[in-house]
C-alpha cells in the first residue's frame, strides 16, 4: 500500500498543496509551526474519517475559509482515489468519485498505524484509551466484529438508561442483559485473541529497537471471569450480573462488562504502567503499534502505511538507528521531526516552511 499524492485545500495552514510522495521512508523536517503534522493528519484522517488531533472537524478549515478538501491517490492491487470535503454544514467523503453514505465504509480502505507523542502514555492513561487501540484495529478488518460492538454499545446505553430511572424495572434490565451476553462473548473471545497473537509477535521487534534483554508480555484482562468456553462464559456473566444488579442500580451505570476490560504491558514481568521510566514505555508503545504493523499485514497481505508522529527527538542516536533500520523493511512510512536527524540512505526528505513543502532530494 502506497501513498502516491496527497493535494491539500484550505486545510489547516495549506492553502493549496500537491504532494507527490515516494515509497519507502517519508521524513517531513521543519520547525515546530511550519505544517508538517498537518501533512500526516490529512493522510490519517483517510483512513478513519476524523482528525486525531481535534474534537471538531472544522478546526481544520483554514481560518476565514469556508471548507477543505483532502484528495489522496493510493495504490494496492489498483490505483485509487480517497477524497473528503469538510465544511460548516459537515462533510463528505468520496472513494473514486463515488459518495460513502456511511463513515463506517471508510474502513480497511487505507490501512495506517499512528504513533503520536501522547502515545508514551498509552499504559499509564486510561482504559478507554487501551480499548479504543483494540477496537480500531479489529474493526477496520472485521466487519462482523464492529457490528457486535455496535450493538453491544447500543444494548449498555439502554441498560444505563433504565439503570437511571426512578423506577427500575428489573425485568427489563434483565432481558436487555441476556441480549447483551453474547454480543459480549464474541468480543471477548475475537480481542482475546488479537491480543494472544500480538504478543507472540511484539518481542521480535522489541529486540530490534532495544538492546535490552528484557521481555514484553501483553496480557488480557477482562471484567468477566475469562472462560473460553461460551456456555461457562455466558453463565459467569449471568452470574456478575446478578450479583451487581443492586450496586449497579444505586451507581446508575453497569459495573461489568467488556466496555470495563483492558490489557496489561509487562516489562521482564513487572507492570510497564507502574515500573517502567519513560523511555521504556516510549520503546514499549513503539513496539506495539509496530507490531500491529506486521500483525495488520499477516491478515490482509498488505503493507499499511506507518506515521511516526515527532517520535525520534526523544530517543537516543542508538534507538533512533535501531528504529530506522527496522523501518526500512516497510513500504511507506512517514516520519515528523524538527531536526535533520536521520542519518541513513535511501530516506526520502521534505523540508516544511510556512506552509510550503519541498522534497529535497
Amino acid at each position: 500500500m502506497i501513498i502516491s499524492n496527497l493535494k491539500l485545500v484550505n486545510f489547516r495552514n495549506y492553502e493549496n498543496l500537491d504532494l507527490h510522495l515516494s515509497s519507502g521512508i517519508n521524513v517531513f523536517i521543519g520547525e515546530n509551526g511550519t505544517g508538517k503534522t498537518n501533512l500526516v493528519e490529512a493522510i490519517n484522517f483517510m483512513t478513519i474519517g476524523k482528525s486525531y488531533r481535534a474534537n471538531d472537524d472544522k478546526e481544520i478549515i483554514k481560518f476565514k475559509e469556508e471548507f477543505a478538501r483532502i484528495h489522496l491517490e493510493f495504490e494496492t492491487s489498483r490505483k485509487e482515489v480517497l477524497e473528503a470535503v469538510i465544511s460548516n454544514q459537515g462533510k463528505q467523503i468520496f472513494r473514486n468519485d463515488i459518495k460513502l453514505t456511511k463513515l463506517s465504509e471508510l474502513s480497511g480502505i487505507l490501512l495506517n498505524v499512528l504513533f503520536t507523542p501522547d502515545d508514551v502514555l498509552l499504559f499509564k492513561d486510561s482504559p478507554m484509551e487501551r480499548r479504543k487501540l483494540i477496537d480500531m484495529n479489529l474493526s477496520s478488518l472485521y466487519r462482523l466484529y464492529m457490528n457486535d460492538l455496535v450493538q453491544y454499545k447500543n444494548l449498555l446505553k439502554q441498560r444505563n438508561a433504565m439503570l437511571k430511572e426512578k423506577e427500575v424495572n428489573r425485568g427489563y434490565i434483565e432481558v436487555i442483559t441476556e441480549q447483551m451476553i453474547p454480543f459480549e462473548y464474541q468480543i471477548f473471545k475475537v480481542r482475546k485473541k488479537f491480543i494472544e497473537e500480538i504478543d507472540s509477535k511484539i518481542n521480535e521487534i522489541f529486540k530490534n529497537i532495544d538492546d535490552s534483554p528484557s521481555k514484553l508480555k501483553i496480557i488480557y484482562k477482562s471484567s468477566l471471569d475469562e472462560e473460553d468456553d461460551p456456555t461457562d462464559f455466558k453463565e459467569a456473566a449471568r452470574s456478575k450480573y446478578e450479583m451487581s444488579l443492586e450496586d449497579d442500580i444505586r451507581r446508575g451505570s453497569t459495573s461489568y462488562g467488556v466496555h470495563k476490560d483492558d490489557f496489561l504491558m509487562l516489562l521482564g514481568g513487572k507492570n510497564v504502567a507502574t515500573y517502567a521510566s519513560q523511555g521504556q514505555n516510549r520503546l514499549a508503545s513503539l513496539s506495539l503499534k509496530l507490531t500491529l504493523v506486521k500483525w495488520i499485514k499477516e491478515k490482509t497481505n498488505q503493507d499499511p502505511i506507518i506515521i511516526l508522529d515527532d517520535v525520534l527527538s526523544e530517543l537516543d542516536e542508538n534507538h533512533q538507528n535501531n528504529l530506522i533500520n527496522e523501518l526500512s523493511s516497510y513500504s511507506q512510512v512517514f516520519i515528523t521531526c524538527a531536526k535533520d536527524d536521520i542519518k541513513k540512505e535511501d530516506v526520502n526528505y521534505y523540508v516544511v516552511e510556512e506552509n510550503k513543502v519541498y522534497r529535497r532530494n
